[in-house]
């Protein structure tokens, strides 16, 4: 037991709360246990219980300055397992805000430091906390070395992350069946009863279903992850709504998918969480022609780079090239260029097939290969028509009518046209009339309005119907409620409507929707 009586109750109430999900109340419990702390072992080990609080409640800086405090303490002390236990907590939260030499270092002195200490446990989390890093660096090898040994080490409580990597790992590396792994280290973790892992486990999944177009299961361990945290604060897990707002960009509703990312653009840029979250904004802004685009492709850009996230790279990458190709700039994909020799691996054919699409668009050499995902190996054969037919079947309104116009077919560039009208596509909507210009269409539709006299400022239809609510006083935690939206997506909009109003004020927003048109 950890202290005298007061100490105890303190730590015991803490450790009840982040357990519960209450993050931020478990946070001023450990700050209170640590005023009363009488020793140094004390206050080492309840900064090691704060990191993980500040951790899991998505408070990455106060995670690190609680663990590098833990190590500082640890080292004074000078006992090798508990020192290598904290080396280990720490690699995790200094790879969360992208610190990453710092993390590997840590990673790697925790193994070494307790290779010989003979403590079993701490042996295994060192490696469990190592794989974590290693993995999410795209170091699949590695990790899945260290994944491995911590498994023959046989520790129950650490088996459910062994598990996890172990099968994410595996899965990045083209095997499938690393599923099996993960889904074993969740049931494991959900008999065990640690939360943390459980949704973790559900985390990772959401991760490989989008990197593999699993959209349908996508859907359904976001719905479970969903069920998991509600009423908690376990906000770092909410980045699984990160591939639900990617599914609705995917599926062409823009808006509401900008709006439930922007989060990634708030404070730090969302550290490593922010490679989950920036990428698809930047590519929606391209999309849109909004003059935020070469800054957000910049922001996407380096928060991927820093994180040593290749999916997120992709994506950034590719939203260049497509800015590139809608403008008349080659220069652009220079990125896309320099990662496709990257993704010529096993696990990386949609990423590979990506790249190569747009590659292709700005007229590089680039060819079909074994492999390719359907959507993209039509369009690399020349083959617009089935590759328009397999969006469709997916659901990607923006892909599919670019096939169509490409198809040099003036029906179906018609059509191509008005689906682009339809989602705000500016850019790939004026290209598209230039094409059909060049087919010889005389009656090249007009396209739409960019505002109205009942709405001057171009709103949304989903920011009109979140200002109206507004005029009608409703707080924004009473309007995510009424929308089934989450609180920061309603913060986005209002924000964006505030934007767009000029107006600085709810009240100012309600007087603008009350004013007659004219």
């Amino acid at each position: 037991m950890i202290g005298g009586p007061p100490l105890h109750a303190a730590v015991l109430a803490a450790k009840q709360a982040a357990a519960a999900g209450a993050h931020r109340q478990a946070v001023a419990l450990y700050a209170h246990a640590l005023r009363i702390a009488s020793t140094a072992g004390e206050r080492a080990e309840l900064q090691e219980h704060l990191a993980w609080t500040h951790f899991h409640g998505n408070d990455r800086h106060g995670a690190v300055a609680a663990g590098e405090e833990a190590v500082r303490l640890r080292a004074e002390l000078g006992d090798p397992v508990p020192l290598g236990k904290a080396l280990s907590t720490l690699a995790l939260q200094l790879w969360s805000i992208l610190r990453i030499d710092d993390a590997l270092a840590a990673a790697g002195r925790a193994v070494d430091t307790l290779r010989d200490a003979g403590d079993i446990p701490a042996l295994a989390y060192a490696l469990c906390c190592r794989a974590v890093v290693l993995v999410n660096l795209d170091q699949e090898v590695e990790g899945l070395v260290c994944a491995d040994e911590s498994l023959t080490l046989d520790v129950e409580q650490l088996r459910p992350l062994g598990l996890i990597y172990r099968g994410r790992a595996r899965w990045q590396l083209g095997d499938p069946d690393g599923r099996a792994d993960i889904d074993a280290g969740v049931a494991l973790a959900e008999r065990i009863d640690r939360l943390d892992d459980v949704l973790l486990g559900h985390v990772n999944l959401a991760e490989l279903l989008w990197r593999y177009a699993r959209h349908d299961e996508l859907r359904g361990e976001i719905t479970l992850t969903r069920g998991y945290v509600d009423g908690t604060e376990h906000e770092t897990h909410l980045r699984v709504e990160s591939f639900d707002a990617r599914l609705k960009a995917l599926h062409g509703r823009w808006a509401e998918a900008d709006a439930e990312l922007r989060w990634g653009l708030d404070g730090d840029g969302g550290g490593m969480v922010g490679r989950h979250a920036l990428p698809t904004p930047a590519q929606l802004a391209v999309r849109t022609g909004s003059p935020e685009a070469p800054e957000l492709l910049e922001t996407a850009w380096s928060n991927a780079v820093a994180a040593h996230a290749l999916p997120a790279q992709v994506v950034v990458a590719s939203a260049a090239a497509e800015q590139g190709w809608l403008i008349g700039d080659a220069a652009l994909g220079a990125h896309a260029r320099a990662l496709l020799p990257r993704t010529e691996g096993p696990g990386r054919e949609r990423e590979r097939g990506e790249l190569s699409r747009w590659l292709r668009r700005l007229g590089e050499p680039v060819a079909d290969f074994p492999g390719c995902p359907p959507e993209y190996s039509a369009g690399l054969r020349g083959d617009r028509s089935a590759a328009a037919a397999v969006w469709q079947e997916i659901g990607a309104p923006y892909e599919r009518a670019l096939e169509l116009v490409e198809s040099g077919e003036p029906a179906a560039a018609l059509e191509g046209l008005a689906v682009l009208d339809d989602l705000g596509a500016r850019p790939a909507a004026a290209w598209a009339r230039a094409r059909l210009r060049a087919l010889g269409v005389d009656r090249v539709p007009r396209g739409p309005q960019q505002t109205t006299r009942a709405n001057p400022a171009g709103l949304t239809g989903r920011q009109l119907e979140i200002l109206q609510l507004v005029a009608d006083g409703l707080t924004n935690a009473v309007i995510a409620a009424r929308l089934v939206l989450s609180v920061r997506t309603v913060d986005h909009h209002v924000s964006a409507v505030l934007q767009k109003l000029g107006v600085a004020s709810r009240r100012d927003a309600s007087k603008a929707l009350a004013a007659p048109a004219g």
